[in-house]
C-alpha cells in the first residue's frame, strides 16, 4: 500500500467512486480487502453506508444502493 494511502482513505474512495455515487456496483478483489483494509473494517463501513454485498469467489460484489436483493438461480 502506498504511503499516503491509509485503509480510511481506501474504504472512502470505494464509498466516493463513480458507481458507488449513481448506485450501482462496485467489485474489490477479497485479497485486496484484507490486505488494505482488513474484512472488520470493510464490513463495518458498508453497513455505515447501508450497502450490501456478497462474495464471489475470490471478488466480492458491492451493491450501492438500497434496492432488494434475489438470488435468481
Amino acid at each position: 500500500m502506498p504511503a499516503h494511502m491509509t485503509p480510511k482513505l481506501r474504504l472512502r474512495q470505494l464509498s466516493d467512486s463513480k458507481s458507488a455515487l449513481n448506485g450501482g456496483e462496485v467489485l474489490r478483489k477479497v485479497s485486496e480487502v484484507y490486505r488494505m483494509v482488513g474484512r472488520l473494517a470493510f464490513e463495518t463501513d458498508l453497513r455505515r453506508c447501508g450497502f450490501r454485498t456478497v462474495q464471489n469467489g475470490t471478488m466480492y460484489v458491492v451493491f450501492c444502493n438500497h434496492e432488494y436483493l434475489r438470488l435468481i438461480v
